[in-house]
C-alpha cells in the first residue's frame, strides 16, 4: 500500500470516529437507569416481633428515619425523629438496633451499586393487637399523589456539611424530577433549632443540593418526580413537624 492510500484510509477513519462521537454513545451519554435501595420484605415482620415499650392503648405515632446504605447493603448511622411529644427513645433504640442487623438491597445506577441515603417512616398503632407496625419507604410528603408505598428519592453522593452551618439543624425540601435532577430551588422547610441559619449556611446547603446526585422516586417500579426531604445537622432529640400524609 502506497503512502497516499494510507493517508486516505487514515482520513476516512478519523472522519468516521468524529461522526460516531457526534452521534453519541448510549452507554455513556444516554438516560441513566436507577434502582433504589430497598428494605428486605421480611423487615416489617421482624419489626412486629419486637418487644414494644408499654404505651397507652390509644398511642399512634410515626417515626421518621434516615440511614446510610452501603454498596454491600449494610446500613449505618440510622437516625429517627418522632412526630409527637411522646418519649420514644426506647422505641427508637429498637428500630436502630433492628436496622443494624438488616441487610438491604443496595441502590443501583446503571447496574452499579451505589451508597445512598434511605429515608423511611415507621407507623406504630397500639389500637392493634398484632401488626402494630407498618414501614413505608418514604416520609409521606407525596403519598397523596403516589400512594403510601412510593419510594422516596435517594441521594447517592457524599454529602458534606458546610462549616458555616455548625449550629444548624433543619430539613430542606427539594423537588427531584423523574431523571434524578434537582428541579427548582431547594427550600428550608423546618428549622429544628430556634436560631435562624445564616444566609451563607442556607446558600451552601442549597448549592450542595443543586449539585447533588439523586435516584428519583419510584412508584410501582417507575421513576416519578417527588419531594426529597433531607435532614441537615444532628436532629437527635428534636420533634418533627411536617405536612406529611398520615
Amino acid at each position: 500500500m502506497n503512502p497516499l492510500h494510507r493517508a486516505l484510509i487514515a482520513t476516512v477513519c478519523v472522519a468516521l470516529l468524529i461522526a460516531g462521537t457526534a452521534d453519541g454513545e448510549p452507554e455513556q451519554f444516554g438516560e441513566q437507569t436507577f434502582t433504589p435501595a430497598r428494605l428486605p420484605v421480611e423487615f416489617e415482620s421482624a419489626a412486629n416481633q419486637l418487644s414494644l415499650p408499654e404505651y397507652h392503648e390509644s398511642t399512634n405515632f410515626y417515626l421518621y428515619c434516615v440511614t446510610d446504605v452501603r454498596v454491600s447493603g449494610r446500613v449505618r448511622n440510622t437516625t429517627c425523629l418522632n412526630d409527637k411529644t411522646y418519649n420514644l427513645s426506647d422505641f427508637k433504640d429498637l428500630i436502630v438496633k433492628l436496622m443494624k442487623r438488616t441487610r438491604m438491597s443496595p441502590a443501583m445506577v446503571n447496574r452499579e451499586a451505589e451508597a445512598t441515603e434511605f429515608y423511611f417512616r415507621v407507623h406504630v398503632d397500639y389500637h392493634h393487637n398484632t401488626d402494630r407496625i407498618k414501614v413505608f419507604p418514604n416520609w409521606g410528603y407525596d403519598a397523596e399523589e403516589h400512594g403510601m408505598m412510593y419510594e422516596a428519592p435517594q441521594r447517592y453522593d457524599t454529602r458534606i456539611f458546610p462549616k458555616d452551618c455548625y449550629f444548624f439543624v433543619g430539613i430542606v425540601e427539594t423537588l427531584i424530577d423523574a431523571n434524578g435532577r434537582v428541579s427548582g430551588e431547594p427550600v428550608l422547610t423546618t428549622p429544628l433549632l430556634p436560631e435562624e441559619p445564616t444566609l451563607d449556611c442556607i446558600e451552601k446547603i442549597k448549592t450542595r443540593l443543586v449539585n447533588g446526585r439523586f435516584i428519583p422516586a419510584h412508584n410501582e417500579g417507575n421513576p416519578v418526580a417527588a419531594i426529597q426531604l433531607e435532614v441537615w445537622g444532628n436532629p437527635d432529640d428534636y420533634i418533627l413537624d411536617l405536612p406529611v400524609q398520615n
